[in-house]
């Protein structure tokens, strides 16, 4: 019977847990003697039995055979065993103070005796130091510029070194550095050179004395990464430049830059030195030499091993460091070894155990930035491995945060920054690090996707967001399916397209529905013309006549008025024709204009007046005279003034009374016999008159303005009861209100202009009792905004219900209308926004007439608070600055010299027209050429035959 297994000692340590997981894959592999496990792995029974007991951690050779001989996993377990090692490993033995090597850490002026395998680099570059003044030193990051600066250039250079990197105060650091030197003040040399930057070329030339100084800027690229003062830049920039240039300079000046930064036109006049790679024998010297000058021996397959790791030579030197750093902590004696070196895990583990300890010292939101780049930065192969992938900057965010992880990842010689992008140092990533390739794993189709996706997106800024570059169909739907599934983090740049692509494809496929419906109405109609070709050929033909009939009848409405000077009665054919083709506002004005019944008045005065149904008009002349005239007849009586001119003319609705107010601060009171009932003397304060719908209330405001500046204006508007003529009674007085006032049918609502000055809101009154109070406007909007000081053209007016207001602004340039509800003003549209100084009219039945620039009028209709227009009447009269509706629904527009009558009825405008004298026969060739293709028959034929 064999020997059974010593039983595992006490304790949860590392070692511990890894030997009694040996043991359980030995129990999954049915448990086989030591002696069968030694013949499978070629080890001694002792040596095996050791591996497993717990008390030393085995070589990783013994511990891949024993693996092998159980059928186990070996990746899985070599990596087990590495993590294992690190745990185990003593922490003195991870100083580097007697070590060698430096790791990853760039070379100082002081290791200068451990820099091996750059002499003849640093020779050559001794050399074009020694020919140029400034000389700039380019390499990707890893290339080892800092140290072939630092250990070789400045540690055998014969003069005077001054050695900084810029940081985010270049000349702070340099005046700091610079201060050492020579003994100086810091803080004064700082305000010398932060003065002018010629003084660094003036303290070079002292501290140099009769020799030369090398000044040498390290990572100058953080001028341009670090330094946010701009101004402080480019000072610093100019002082190297002048100190390298000047005539007298003593200084040599050498940059080192990282190769994606060659292209600033700051270091356009620098002597350009590239970093190359290493050689063979020198990455041969550069990897024996530290250890030989220590006293150690390195095994030959071990040197070997390492140069065919290393790679590409240029960007692993840190690395090849690293590793050999690890190997000297597991060293036997004297010698360094090919196992120690594989214990450590070369080159290829040193970079994953670093890329690891990286990832995890990341906060949360960095840690997805650099898994995000890690993934960019891996070709997926497609039947092949993985390989590495160089990427552009710009396909990054371009954010603070992305900058530190870009940052750190260089530091760690994790990724490679040069002049043709980033890239990873060493494929070694994508095998040896286990997280790694647990990303690449999780969901290679859509890293494939996403990969697709940014060259995709690349292509089409490069097309300058050509929409023909944009994803669509299958493709899109790809992404789209694995941004919804996976939820992933793409940069702006693969966000805009990929939403760009969303949007073109929904709106194509809105259009495609749009055409399928169209399409689908299609089929279904050219079924219905199976069925009845005829019906919808007649309804297609309908149609079509229909446009045409339109388009006729407003070309036939353009040539009306040139035609009603010459032939009257064809144009009122044409415009009768056009209005009963198509029904619109053009047409209906243009009908409406042949019923125009205007009534030219005397006088010359600012005063006329016009009573409510345009039966009677009267107006002033300059003498005070006023004038009574009968709109049907033109029967006229005078009433002869005092002397004082008429500031304004009221006739009460049913013509019984007139009101006439002079510019010597009176007004006096007609019956239309021309018999003064009532004479009032304001103390020469100047009114204007108006009288209620019902003619029982005169209202005498305040004047709008004074131009004449003969008498004082009232800024009151008093209201005086009419019931009896002869004895007027005072009902009440508005303050602060000028005429003229307009009333609502039952006079409990006046409107009136504001003399403060106010914007657009209506000054509305309303009684309650014998008391009367303005109405708010609604808070929202009220504008609140001073109005032109001249408000001599504003206007109000209010609808017979009392409901509706309209108002003028204050500088002439809009109307507006207003609804009263709830005891407050609350604004429902803009009526016009042209010129116009006369408050809209407000009709029955929702009617509201505007007047535009003195020559237009615009009926329209008010429908649940949203105004469209109805009738366009022209020729308005000259200065026309009042219009309202009669009871009977005409329409009348009061000008300077001039009254005008157009009835709103299109009937009455037929009649009208057909009632016109015939200039001539009409021929129905002279009628088709109005109406090409037209059925269009003269509408008055049967009234004329």
């Amino acid at each position: 019977m064999p020997r059974g297994e010593r039983p595992l000692d006490e304790g949860d340590g590392p070692l511990l847990r890894f030997a009694a997981d040996l043991r359980r894959l030995r129990e999954r592999a049915g448990s086989p003697v030591y002696r069968e496990l030694s013949r499978r792995a070629h080890y001694s029974t002792a040596v095996l039995s050791e591996a497993a007991g717990g008390r030393k951690l085995p070589s990783l050779a013994v511990t891949l055979a024993y693996v092998t001989a159980c059928d186990g996993d070996p990746r899985e377990w070599e990596q087990r065993w590495r993590e294992v090692a690190a745990e185990l490993l003593p922490v003195e033995s991870k100083t580097v103070i007697h070590a060698p090597y430096l790791g990853a850490e760039a070379f100082e002026q002081t290791d200068a005796d451990r820099f091996f395998g750059r002499d003849a680099l640093v020779d050559e570059l001794t050399a074009a130091v020694g020919e140029h003044r400034l000389v700039c030193v380019h390499g990707a990051s890893g290339a080892g510029t800092s140290s072939l600066l630092k250990a070789g250039l400045a540690a055998k250079s014969g003069h005077k070194v001054v050695v900084f990197t810029p940081g985010p105060h270049p000349i702070e650091e340099c005046a700091v550095r610079l201060a050492v030197v020579a003994g100086w003040s810091a803080p004064r040399l700082r305000e010398e050179l932060a003065a002018d930057p010629a003084n660094l070329h003036l303290r070079i030339r002292q501290a140099a004395a009769d020799g030369e100084l090398l000044l040498i800027v390290d990572q100058f690229e953080e001028v341009f990464t670090r330094c946010r003062d701009e101004s402080e830049r480019d000072h610093f920039v100019q002082a190297l430049a002048h100190a390298a240039t000047a005539a007298t300079s003593r200084c040599r000046i050498v940059l080192g830059v990282r190769s994606d930064f060659l292209a600033r036109p700051e270091l356009a006049d620098a002597h350009l030195f590239p970093m190359r790679a290493m050689t063979v024998d020198e990455l041969r010297e550069a990897a024996t030499k530290p250890a030989v000058v220590a006293g150690l021996t390195l095994e030959t397959a071990l040197v070997a091993r390492v140069i065919a790791d290393a790679g590409d030579r240029g960007r692993t030197l840190p690395l090849v460091s690293r590793a050999l750093q690890e190997t000297w902590h597991r060293r036997q004696g004297m010698t360094l070894t090919l196992a120690a070196y594989d214990e450590a895990g070369g080159i290829r583990h040193a970079i994953a155990r670093t890329a690891e300890t990286t990832y995890l010292a990341f906060e949360p939101s960095k840690r997805e930035i650099a898994r995000q780049l890690f993934l960019r930065l891996v070709a997926l192969g497609d039947g092949t491995g993985d390989t590495t992938r160089r990427i552009d900057r710009a396909e990054l965010d371009d954010s603070r945060h992305t900058d530190a992880v870009l940052a750190e990842l260089v530091r760690q010689r994790l990724i490679t920054l040069g002049e043709h992008g980033i890239e990873l140092t060493h494929e070694a990533l994508l095998v040896t690090w286990p997280r790694l390739r647990e990303w690449l794993s999780e969901d290679r189709q859509g890293l494939r996707t996403h990969r697709q996706l940014t060259e995709a997106a690349a292509a089409w800024a490069a097309l300058d967001y050509d929409p023909g570059a944009l994803y669509r169909g299958l493709r899109l739907l790809i992404a789209e399916d694995w941004v919804n599934r996976a939820g992933p983090v793409l940069s702006a740049r693969e966000r805009r397209f990929f939403e760009a692509s969303l949007y073109a494809e929904r709106t194509r496929q809105r259009f495609d529905r749009k055409r399928t419906r169209r399409l689908r109405q299609l089929v279904v109609l050219l079924g219905v013309l199976l069925v009845a070709t005829a019906v919808t050929g007649g309804t297609a033909w309908l149609t079509s006549q229909e446009h045409l009939r339109a388009q006729a009848a407003l070309n036939v409405d353009a040539q009306v008025p040139a035609l009603t000077h010459t032939n009257k009665y064809l144009a009122g054919q044409l415009a009768l024709a056009a209005y009963r083709l198509n029904p619109c506002p053009q047409t209906l004005g243009r009908l409406l204009e042949f019923t125009a019944r205007q009534r030219a008045v005397p006088g010359g005065g600012p005063g006329i007046a016009v009573d409510a149904k345009a039966t009677l008009v009267a107006s002033s002349a300059t003498n005070g005279t006023v004038t009574l005239t009968e709109f049907a007849s033109g029967h006229s009586i005078d009433i002869p003034g005092s002397g004082a001119s008429v500031d304004s003319l009221a006739l009460s609705a049913d013509g019984r009374l007139l009101a006439a107010s002079y510019n010597d601060g009176s007004t006096v009171l007609w019956d239309v016999r021309s018999t003064p009932v009532r004479k009032w003397s304001h103390q020469g304060k100047r009114v204007v008159v108006s009288f209620s719908r019902t003619g029982s209330v005169l209202a005498m405001g305040g004047h709008p303005a004074d131009e004449v500046s003969r008498a004082p204006v009232a800024m009151d508007t008093a209201l005086w009861d009419m019931a009896d003529p002869t004895k007027p009674v005072i009902l009440a007085t508005l303050p602060s209100a000028l005429g003229p006032a307009e009333f609502s049918a039952d006079g409990q609502t006046v409107v009136t202009v504001p003399s403060g000055g106010e914007a657009s809101t209506p000054q509305v009154w309303r009684r309650t009792g014998d008391h009367w109070a303005t109405l708010p406007a609604d808070e929202s909007q009220t504008d609140r905004g001073r109005a032109d000081d001249n408000q001599a053209g504003r206007q109000e007016s209010i609808s017979e219900d009392g409901s509706l207001v309209t108002a003028v602004s204050g500088d002439l340039k809009a109307s507006t209308l207003w609804r009263i509800q709830d005891g407050r003003l609350l604004k429902i549209d803009t009526v016009s926004d042209a010129p116009a100084a006369v408050a809209p009219a407000f009709g029955s039945r929702g009617a509201i007439a505007d007047i535009e620039a003195d020559t237009t009028i615009f009926v329209s209709q008010l429908d649940a608070d949203s105004l469209s227009k109805t009738v366009e009447l022209r020729y308005a009269p000259a200065g026309a600055d009042r219009a309202f509706f009669t009871p009977g629904g005409d329409l009348v527009a009061v000008g300077d010299t001039a009254v005008t009558v157009w009835t709103m009825r299109p009937e009455v405008a037929a009649d009208a027209v057909c009632k016109l004298p015939r200039a001539g026969v009409i021929s129905q060739a002279q009628w088709d050429s109005y109406f090409p293709m037209l059925a269009a028959p003269m509408p008055c034929e049967d009234a004329h035959g």
